[in-house]
């Protein structure tokens, strides 16, 4: 049966809404073994494995809302929490099969998910790429897959679009996308000669941000400056049914970074389109929120 995307459980503290895509990868290395002088394989064995989920959703505040998440990712504790990652099975003739029907991924022990990118542009709604690594309590195989479970229904949560930037004080003329990249680094350990992650250490965190924009002056203002950063923010707007929510409304997602380095050096122009200009601020830490007034 096909199947198609449905709400992500990841643990106690985060229900991944407004799934665009998912997909999963047990990432097993093969181990051969051969004959003396053997041209080929004589015998197979399942080597290390890395287990893999990634999504990308456009329910970016519920991500962002999560204490730290930006720039930490979240622990899923072992056998306290539940990952359970369901796909829904297509009914021939129709929608969606109904009742205990569907397709699900599951596991009780633990995981570490963190976001890889966000991103939003004009035009368009903001989404987030994350990624969740499985973690093994015992060494083996930490994840279980149901061909007849049940699902809940799916909610809505909210939708957002590309808002205003302001570097050290200074707001860009027309922004055209933004790319918010925490740049978190993953180490994953094993132990006892087993295959599958025991352990999962953040070794590095490098966030940046890109802004596309429009205006030449903007970018002739920067243009060869690597500069001291003393104050970014980078807004995510809430739409709603007539448009967008009030600016006052603190219902918008904020990206910012307190200090870092402001790099200006890239612009393309293509045929008879407009050039775009682009900023990357590299900054120490990134901090994320979804409750903030555009100001």
């Amino acid at each position: 049966m096909a199947v198609g995307l449905h709400d992500a459980i990841l643990g106690d503290n985060l229900t991944l809404k407004q799934i665009m895509n998912a997909s999963f990868a047990e990432n097993v290395q093969p181990i051969r073994g051969r004959v003396s002088g053997g041209i080929d394989t004589s015998e197979i064995y399942a080597g290390e494995a890395d287990p893999r989920l990634q999504f990308t959703t456009e329910d970016v505040a519920t991500a962002v809302a999560v204490t730290t998440f930006c720039s930490t990712g979240l622990a899923i504790a072992t056998s306290t929490e539940t990952i359970t990652v369901p796909f829904k099975v297509r009914a021939d003739q129709g929608g969606f099969a109904t009742g205990s029907n569907h397709y699900s991924l599951t596991s009780t022990e633990g995981g570490f998910a963190y976001p890889t990118q966000f991103q939003a542009s004009q035009g368009g709604n903001a989404s987030v790429d994350i990624e969740l690594v499985l973690i093994s309590d015992d060494g083996l195989k930490p994840f279980a897959t149901n061909a007849s479970a049940s699902i809940a229904s799916a909610a809505f949560t909210a939708q957002y679009t590309i808002g205003p930037v302001t570097i050290n004080g200074t707001a860009i003329t027309e922004p055209l996308s933004i790319t918010v990249n925490p740049g978190i680094q993953v180490e994953v350990r094993r132990f006892d000669g087993l295959n599958y992650p025991q352990v999962v250490n953040i070794i590095s965190r490098d966030p940046s941000i890109t802004i596309n924009f429009r205006d030449i002056a903007d970018f002739h203002a920067f243009t060869g400056s690597v500069a001291g950063l003393s104050s970014f923010s980078a807004f995510f707007r809430k739409r709603d049914a007539t448009g967008f929510v009030a600016e006052a409304t603190e219902e918008h997602v904020k990206f910012t970074f307190a200090d870092g380095l402001l790099e200006a050096g890239n612009f393309s122009v293509s045929g008879q389109e407009s050039g775009t200009p682009s900023i990357t601020v590299h900054g120490e830490t990134l901090v994320g929120s979804a409750t903030n007034a555009i100001a």
